[in-house]
């Protein structure tokens, strides 16, 4: 695996985490129909997450959130993964009374 793929890889579960959980990602992912795609950059997370926004520039790491349909819950679920590996994804799964 080239290194800059094993730093997607590492940043992925954070930035699952922070956006899964801060409220304004997670209003425009609700409101927002299915499959919309929204890139996470350093600048897209610099104002909620200064940390990881300095990992993601610092390695200049892209990466792509979108809420898809789950028919086996009733959780909204995102789907994240880097913009140039789409195939590295991890999901969250998310109350919609808990916006």
């Amino acid at each position: 695996m080239d290194e800059i793929k094993k730093l997607h890889q590492k940043y992925l579960a954070d930035v699952r985490c922070d956006v899964s959980q801060h409220s304004g990602w997670r209003v425009r992912l609700f409101d927002n129909a299915e499959n919309t795609k929204f890139q996470i950059t350093s600048e897209s997370v610099r104002d909620v997450f200064q940390s990881l926004s300095d990992n993601i520039a610092k390695h200049n790491l892209k990466f792509i959130v979108e809420k898809v349909q789950n028919c086996d819950s009733k959780d909204v679920t995102f789907k994240f993964y880097p913009e140039n590996y789409p195939e590295m994804v991890k999901y969250s799964f998310n109350n919609p009374e808990s916006r």
